[in-house]
């Protein structure tokens, strides 16, 4: 049962474990961190100082009440399978859940049996130079497993977040629910990226340029996300401008990665086009030619 006296236990400090141990001091939450790597745990012991730094599960006496596994997608079963081992049954009405997007709930099955209540919860953000105050108002995506949905919702709030729990349909689509994270985000920096490059391959790397069409972009993009049969964009490739188009190719010839990376961006556009019938398929089949990588 969750409690004003609730601590937590955290597995990982990688890019969400480290603002999370962070977050988790300064509320007085955090009972220990276990991070397997000397050099990391060195530098979070001059920021951690009164939970318990850990570098191995055998290492830990006891359990606290909850203990989130925050670490790479691979390691999830080991760690599943070692806390199993050496708590047992010690790890009846203990919650543990686990922060990847992808990954299925199934994978904490070993803690389940032992008696844990189990469940998933996703921050739906990017962590790259992330601090502790980037869980404020952070929506997590659930699955919630054998978990009450009202006491995940207390732990979520003890992390300043918000839980959003999944459908099952949602649940059996994790992969697609995650990919959705990865076109906001990575796909995101890749463009922004691109720009960059762009930029600089004419000495012209202002910010205040750049920033002032991606926010407008992503504030469009916004006001009319709620209409899902509406793609709100202009320029060349909406329009099926060969000649525009040409001429883009043309001015990377002396940059063949930019090129290349130009064609692709192009092509993954146009197939957005095609979709939301904004360009016609007969005209979009001509510009595909032109931008064959």
């Amino acid at each position: 049962m969750i409690n004003k006296k609730s601590t937590i236990g955290l597995i990982g400090a990688g890019m969400v474990g480290m603002p999370l141990a962070k977050l988790l001091e300064e509320k007085n939450l955090l009972e220990f961190v276990l991070i397997r790597n000397p050099e990391k745990a060195r530098n979070l012991s001059s920021t951690i100082l009164k939970a318990k730094i850990y570098n191995d599960i055998s290492e830990i006496p006891s359990l606290p009440d909850i203990i989130i596994l925050a670490v790479h997608n691979s390691a999830y079963k080991d760690i599943a399978n070692q806390l199993a081992r050496q708590f047992q049954n010690n790890l009846s009405n203990k919650y543990i859940f686990h922060t990847s997007g992808p990954l299925s709930l199934e994978i904490l099955n070993p803690l389940k049996e032992m008696g844990a209540f189990i469940f998933a919860a996703h921050p739906f953000q990017t962590f790259f130079e992330a601090d502790e105050q980037i869980f404020n108002n952070l929506i997590w995506g659930i699955d919630k497993g054998n978990t009450q949905e009202r006491e995940i919702a207390e732990i979520i709030n003890m992390l300043n977040g918000k839980a959003m729990f999944l459908t099952d349909y949602q649940i059996e689509h994790k992969d697609l629910y995650h990919l959705i994270a990865v076109a906001c985000s990575n796909f995101l920096f890749a463009i922004i990226e691109f720009a960059k490059l762009l930029g600089n391959e004419i000495n012209l790397n202002n910010k205040e340029l750049i920033s002032q069409i991606i926010l407008h972009t992503v504030e469009v993009s916004m006001n009319n996300f709620e209409n899902i049969d509406k793609f709100p964009i202009s320029g060349p490739l909406s329009r099926g401008d060969r000649l525009v188009l040409q001429g883009h190719i043309d001015s990377l010839k002396n940059s063949k990665a930019l090129q290349l990376a130009y064609k692709h961006f192009s092509l993954a556009t146009i197939e957005l086009l095609i979709q939301n019938n904004i360009l016609p398929e007969d005209k979009a089949n001509e510009i595909k030619e032109l931008l064959k990588p």
